[in-house]
């Protein structure tokens, strides 16, 4: 005879399981899982690492108390804060069980926190028991969170210090706040000048300057040690799925269903994807030709990159900045964050298999639990990346900037050649601009700086990265 563990009655940690389970969308049952399995927190005093960066992902850590600063390395070792978790918020990417793979971030107690593990066994009961539904739910809500703080660090590259630091406390009084009336929020962690520095990639002195530009334009007050803000807009509606040019284009629709079912089978591996799932897929696929600067999909369709690249952009069309290019077999979906929509851009002649939300929920429903934390930490891998890249960029010199901005590209689209490596897609001066954040007579500056150093060069109209291996890119 087995008895039921009694239910933890810290309100605290009820309170925070209860919003983790309403902000990600499980069910009771689901829920109940999560409320009789996690039981405990542990304290943290203020400054102390939950975990570094480097660490394995074998648990992932739900904020109770407090708030915890995800945080990484930027340029000269200066200290980059991602983001600041708030009670309920899960702690570092919730997907990613991967012995193979390391945090790129650490975490820290901003002040006094505590917090709950979470263990594989119990993320896999959870999902055991979702409907195919709740699991696109559960996995769409990750997404988006780490594909909106990836949004968010491309627009600070093009944002004046004043802009950045204003957006950065709507997001803090969002998370953190509390009704101060008068159409007022007040943001309840107290923030230093150092802080809020570490959040928008500036000085502490420049940023105490910024706070009194905001003051004088009344967008910023304090009360009792705390920052009050005006209470921010919610997140804009996101766009009708539309899907813009559905042609085939040189190639027939028969060649390009059996491009996305061979694309799909040597994804299986990595994504853990099933016969079944893959014939589901197949089936659905609504196959896109788009030509050198065409809009691809815009709205909940997810998109993999067949043929070509694709241009993942935001902000001004055809000028704002560049979140990455997205190389053949690897996945693109458009929605997400609170910050900005974006757009699919074809960087050269492109075809794209495009599922619609439905197809994609069916495909789930096909995995297995196990199968759906391997999906989980391919995704995971992807976005922690380039958000890792992104934040240090900000800390950079232009020059430097340039060259990480084509070492990253260097990892999907480099080739070896020689003793260096070259870049297969073509990539313009301005679109590199837009990549690294600066204006097209920067970067080229910038670039005759690194030729010069024989750090880049090109190469018929390719680019060229002398001395770096494939694997080091």
């Amino acid at each position: 005879m087995t008895t039921r563990l009694e239910r933890p009655t810290d309100p605290y940690l009820l309170a925070a399981l209860h919003t983790l389970a309403r902000r990600v969308g499980l069910p009771g049952p689901a829920t109940d899982v999560l409320v009789d399995c996690v039981r405990s927190t542990v304290p943290f005093g203020a400054g102390r690492e939950i975990f570094g960066a480097g660490d394995a992902h074998d648990r992932v850590y739900l904020v109770v108390r407090g708030a915890v600063k995800l945080a990484c390395r930027g340029w000269n070792r200066r200290c980059v804060a991602v983001q600041l978790v708030e009670p309920g918020g899960i702690c570092g990417v919730p997907w990613s069980f991967d012995a193979a793979a390391r945090r790129q971030f650490r975490a820290v107690a901003h002040g006094p926190a505590r917090v709950a593990t979470i263990g594989r066994e119990v993320v896999e009961r959870v999902l055991a028991i979702l409907s195919p539904a709740h699991r696109l739910r559960l996995v769409s809500h990750g997404w988006r969170a780490v594909s909106g703080l990836l949004v968010d660090r491309c627009l600070d590259l093009v944002r004046r210090l004043d802009d950045r630091l204003e957006h950065r406390l709507a997001v803090l009084a969002s998370a953190h706040g509390v009704p101060h009336g008068d159409g007022r929020t007040r943001i309840g962690v107290r923030l230093r000048s150092q802080d809020l520095g570490e959040l928008v990639a500036a000085a502490p002195t420049s940023v105490r300057h910024a706070m009194i530009r905001l003051r004088a334009r009344g967008r910023l007050a304090r009360c009792g040690g705390y920052l009050v803000v005006p209470t921010p807009d919610g997140p804009a509606a996101p766009p009708a799925s539309c899907l813009v040019r559905p042609s085939h284009g040189p190639r027939s629709a028969t060649v390009l269903r059996a491009r996305t079912r061979e694309v799909l089978m040597g994804l299986c591996a990595s994504l853990s994807l099933t016969a079944e799932a893959v014939d589901l897929l197949v089936g659905s696929a609504r196959v896109v030709w788009a030509a050198r600067g065409d809009d691809l999909i815009e709205g909940d369709d997810v998109g993999l990159v067949l043929e070509g690249s694709v241009r993942v952009e935001v902000g001004v069309p055809r000028t704002g900045p560049i979140v990455q290019i997205v190389a053949a077999g690897q996945f693109v979906r458009l929605t997400g964050g609170n910050v900005a929509f974006a757009r699919a851009v074809a960087h050269e002649h492109a075809a794209v298999a495009c599922f619609d939300r439905a197809t994609v929920t069916a495909a789930l429903g096909r995995l297995p639990a196990s199968g759906m934390l391997r999906l989980f930490a391919h995704s995971a891998r992807a976005l922690s990346r380039h958000l890792h890249d992104r934040t240090v960029l900000a800390t950079m010199p232009l020059a430097a900037r340039v060259r990480l901005a084509l070492l990253g590209l260097g990892r999907d689209f480099g080739e070896q050649s020689g003793d260096g490596l070259r870049l297969s897609i073509r990539l313009t001066h301005g679109q590199l601009a837009r990549l690294a954040g600066s204006s097209r007579s920067a970067v080229c500056r910038a670039l005759g700086r690194l030729a010069d150093e024989r750090k880049v060069a090109v190469e018929d109209g390719h680019f060229m990265l002398p001395g770096v291996a494939h694997e080091v890119a």
